[in-house]
């Protein structure tokens, strides 16, 4: 696209009747937006979108409206990027974006279509051995995963917070503690819950 406005110029003449004229237009070009950002998303996740111009690629400040499938607005910003803790309740939401000031765009709304997905459910338990000796390893398993979904384990072996994947999990605790261990339930699925 120019960056100039252009000029449209007609000339006309009529050679029978001898007579003729001459006009011009100028046309300003605006480019369109665009906004960016996951389309799948955990329920409550903190998310960010970017709105950018079509032409330069350059951000630029705009008005977020998000809403549910209802149509009742969830959250709204104002500025270059969107930081949306998107609610708890799982379902398809609408984030619309318009340009803060309108006549630098030719595109009047932009929306996303977005859709919050529920957690998993909580595993039934962590089976392994709560009482241990230091520089032994123990292996510790997480019951009640659903298919198609993995864990997560936190582990704070001796003051060290170390993440794991996998079920089972072997740990070696080392020789002063604090000794603890957690694990969560995640989605493969999307955003991964």
């Amino acid at each position: 696209l120019p960056n100039q406005p252009q000029l449209v110029t007609v000339e006309y003449d009529n050679c029978y009747l001898g007579c003729g004229g001459v006009d011009s237009l100028v046309v300003n070009f605006r480019p369109e937006f665009i906004a960016s950002g996951p389309i799948e998303v955990c329920a409550g996740e903190t998310v960010s979108y970017t709105s950018a111009d079509l032409q330069t690629n350059v951000p630029f400040s705009a008005n977020w409206i998000a809403r549910a499938s209802d149509g009742t607005e969830v959250w709204n910003s104002t500025g270059t990027t969107a930081a949306i803790t998107w609610p708890t309740t799982p379902g398809i939401y609408t984030l619309s974006v318009t340009a803060a000031v309108p006549a630098n765009y030719c595109t009047e709304l932009y929306d996303i279509r977005v859709e919050v997905l529920p957690p998993p459910g909580v595993l039934s338990a962590i089976v392994g051995e709560a009482e241990i000796c230091p520089g032994i390893a123990y292996t510790y398993e997480a019951t009640g995963v659903s298919p198609n979904h993995s864990v997560r384990w936190e582990v704070n072996n001796g003051g060290t917070n170390t993440t794991f994947y996998g079920n089972p999990l072997n740990v070696l605790w080392g020789n002063a503690g604090p000794y603890e261990i957690s694990v969560v339930q995640i989605n493969n699925n999307g955003p991964g819950c």
